[in-house]
């Protein structure tokens, strides 16, 4: 009998799929009544009310929660502690219920279509790095002074816009990037301040959206060269 090479690979393709180990396939169906802290907690929070805004479906599978695969690691808990999605797969606007998610210490969402404003992050206070760039973030950055671990804190290339004062970042920071030397087609922060805030080590440049930050942007570009 002629065997449609189609569906031979596709046969091969299920009879692999059912190898695949499932060690959270228990959590895909129906939730039980769950309680902060749990790992069911976690699950549900990030498969059914986090990404779905973000319009999100390559990685919203129960075999891939908790392993870097499905951009998400977890502590021995079950407690999701980092999200790392880089690649241009997302839009839609961040939920304010990451911010439920109280064991990150690493958020990571570069090069997407996300639009909105920032949530409120000051609940994640384990959080020790923050990269959330190269999207259509707007409106202004929250404050971020009780985020007390935080030490990397890289934002630009959005729209942004607003002050950047001293007392809205922690002083535990050590590295950080508000604004780049981003081509024209490349969203733009536009802060209404520019230069170094002082005693921490943020500088802001505007990125062409006035004068005088643009002379600042042109002398430390002339500098760098």
């Amino acid at each position: 009998h002629y065997l449609d090479p189609r569906a031979a690979a596709r046969a091969r393709l299920l009879r692999g799929r059912r190898r695949v180990t499932r060690p959270y396939a228990h959590l895909t169906s129906a939730m039980p009544a769950t309680r902060e802290g749990s790992d069911a907690h976690d699950f549900e929070l990030f498969n059914k009310v986090i990404f779905p805004p973000m319009r999100h479906t390559s990685y919203i599978d129960g075999d891939y929660f908790c392993q870097p695969l499905g951009g998400t690691r977890c502590n021995e808990r079950g407690r999701i502690t980092s999200l790392r999605f880089g690649a241009p797969t997302m839009k839609g606007t961040l939920p304010q219920q990451i911010a439920q998610l109280d064991q990150l210490d690493y958020i990571l969402f570069e090069d997407h279509l996300l639009r909105g404003t920032l949530p409120d992050l000051s609940p994640l206070t384990e959080l020790r790095e923050l990269y959330i760039y190269n999207n259509y973030i707007s409106g202004t950055i929250p404050n971020l002074s009780s985020l007390t671990k935080l030490e990397v804190l890289y934002l630009h290339s959005n729209r942004l816009s607003g002050n950047v004062t001293r007392d809205m970042l922690p002083p535990s920071l050590t590295h950080c990037k508000l604004t780049d030397f981003t081509a024209a087609d490349v969203p733009r922060n536009c802060f209404g301040n520019c230069g170094r805030i002082e005693g921490t080590p943020c500088v802001v440049y505007a990125e062409r959206c006035s004068p005088q930050c643009d002379a600042l942007e042109h002398a430390s570009a002339g500098a760098a060269r």
